[in-house]
């Protein structure tokens, strides 16, 4: 995330104002915005389904926390779109 921020700032006109932007940089911007956005909510995806995995780890079987981290993983991986946030 950091390394498309750092990049759109310095090749692809963030430091620059909308007006001053050519047609080609708009484009270019657009894409290494979408790009970091992509790999944002693939991030967390991955982030949220290692916390639960440490939770499983971490419980005792038979247990409602246990239960309930399942649960919890089970609907991620199987709720709805992570790109909607429903």
């Amino acid at each position: 995330m950091t390394v498309c921020v750092v990049m759109a700032a310095t090749k692809y006109g963030w430091d620059l104002h909308i007006w001053d932007l050519t047609t080609a940089k708009m484009v270019a911007s657009r894409q290494v915005s979408f790009a970091g956005q992509s790999l944002y909510c693939l991030s967390t995806a991955l982030i949220r389904t290692s916390i639960f995995g440490s939770y499983l780890r971490l419980a005792p079987r038979g247990t409602w926390f246990r239960h309930l981290a399942c649960e919890s993983l089970r609907d991620r991986c199987h709720g709805p779109d992570p790109l909607t946030l429903n």
